[in-house]
């Protein structure tokens, strides 16, 4: 073997194993490891097309641009208890289940208004598995939690001030209240 077949081998060898890893389609990671969730990058995306069906953007920032749906899985993450991560956990997959079997394609890859109907159908929550109503529920109910905890929600929407509040000591009393006579 002469050495410029050895190299062209060498190469061609180096150039597969550096593109294989490219070629193996892994889940996306989430954009936050959380302690107890286990959530994959898409399993994230469709949480935040959810939360964005749930508080949409109008002429103002909705769920998902106010980061509702990244709060809503801290909350789950850090103060539910074992059982309901698991329950979240198992309703978000039986979920996807539900949605690949009746559309063929999963949350995240339907038409908007097949995720509005979706979105209907969980909030209207006939006929759903336990674990798939307890999971939209928690999102949906920490997701408002985050919008109307949010920045924006608290700087521009309903102004937040510090207890007390303000003290307003001196008010002029214009109508004199009326008495009761007995």
């Amino acid at each position: 073997m002469n050495r410029r077949s050895a190299l062209r081998t060498l190469m061609v060898v180096t150039a597969g194993v550096t593109l294989l890893p490219s070629c193996v389609q892994r889940p996306r990671k989430a954009a936050v490891a959380y302690k107890h969730l286990q959530l994959n990058g898409e399993e994230e995306d469709m949480l935040a097309a959810m939360a964005a069906i749930i508080i949409p953007t109008t002429t103002t920032p909705g769920a998902k641009e106010t980061g509702a749906h990244r709060f809503a899985l801290t909350m789950i993450d850090d103060c539910c208890s074992a059982k309901d991560q698991e329950q979240f956990q198992d309703g978000l997959h039986k979920f996807q289940v539900m949605v690949k079997e009746k559309d063929g394609s999963a949350f995240g890859k339907c038409t908007p208004a097949q995720q509005q109907q979706w979105v209907a159908a969980l909030n209207d929550g006939k006929s759903l598995p336990h674990n798939v109503d307890a999971f939209y529920h928690m999102l949906k109910r920490y997701t408002i939690e985050g919008f109307t905890g949010s920045q924006y929600f608290l700087t521009k929407v309903r102004v937040y001030e510090l207890v007390p509040s303000r003290f307003h000591g001196c008010i002029a009393v214009n109508k004199v209240s009326p008495s009761i006579d007995n």
